[in-house]
Parts: structure tokens; C-alpha cells; sequence
């Protein structure tokens, strides 16, 4: 999904706090939403889907497995990508059931507003492939 896809690009302030704790992550994604949400009720489906993009990108991301493409990526940002250059990353939360269930209820959460903004713009394929 396009979601996922603009992960790749990332700054420093998505980096610090993607290595943040859970909770941290949780809440900017949290506060994210809420914002996308005023966007929704005004219409704005972009802005919207722009900021519930960010906060899903905080959750999980992809990441470049192949660090000669990664190099090449992060230098020029057009590197031709195939699918085994690329993971999907998120937080190691070990067995802490607690927290995998936190973010999987807010990836969910965003994904399903992602998709319903899809609708709303007629991109049916897209919202299927949130």
C-alpha cells in the first residue's frame, strides 16, 4: 500500500521517535490521528490521509535490507527497488502482549481511516490495499 511505501523517506525527528519507548510512539501516533480526524470532518481527505500516513509510518515502516541499495537510496532517493531490498520494520516489543496489542489496535485503526479516505476519493484499489 501507498501507506507503507512513503515510510522509506523518514527524517531524524520520525528516527527519535520511532526509537522511543512504546508509549511515546503511541501517543504521537494517537495525536496524529486526532488531528487527521478534524482534517476528515472538514473534508480535507489529503491533509487527513497525510498525517494518518505519519502516525502508521511511526508504527511500522519499511526499511532497505541491502545496505549497497541503502546507501545508493539515501543519497539520491530514486534507486530502482525491488521487493527483496526491502522489510517491513517495527519495534521489538519482545513477548509483551500488552504492547504488540497497542500497536496493532492503532496500525489497524489507521489503516481503516486510510482506506475509508481512499473510498471517499474513489480510489477503491488503494482502499483495498490498506
Amino acid at each position: 500500500p501507498l501507506c507503507l511505501q512513503h515510510t522509506l523517506i523518514k527524517d531524524e525527528n520520525i528516527v527519535k521517535i520511532r526509537n522511543a519507548p512504546l508509549a511515546g510512539s503511541f501517543f504521537v501516533a494517537d495525536e496524529l490521528k486526532a488531528e487527521g480526524n478534524l482534517y476528515y470532518e472538514d473534508k480535507d481527505y489529503y491533509a487527513a490521509l497525510e498525517l494518518y500516513e505519519l502516525g502508521y509510518s511511526l508504527l511500522q515502516w519499511l526499511e532497505i535490507a541491502n545496505a549497497e541499495k541503502k546507501e545508493e537510496f539515501d543519497k539520491s532517493k530514486s534507486v530502482g527497488l525491488l521487493d527483496e531490498d526491502i522489510k517491513i520494520a517495527e519495534k521489538n516489543l519482545g513477548d509483551d502482549d500488552c504492547e504488540i496489542e497497542t500497536r496493532l489496535v492503532m496500525l489497524v485503526s489507521l489503516l481503516l481511516n486510510q482506506s475509508n479516505i481512499y473510498c471517499k476519493l474513489f480510489h477503491f484499489n488503494e482502499a483495498v490495499r490498506c
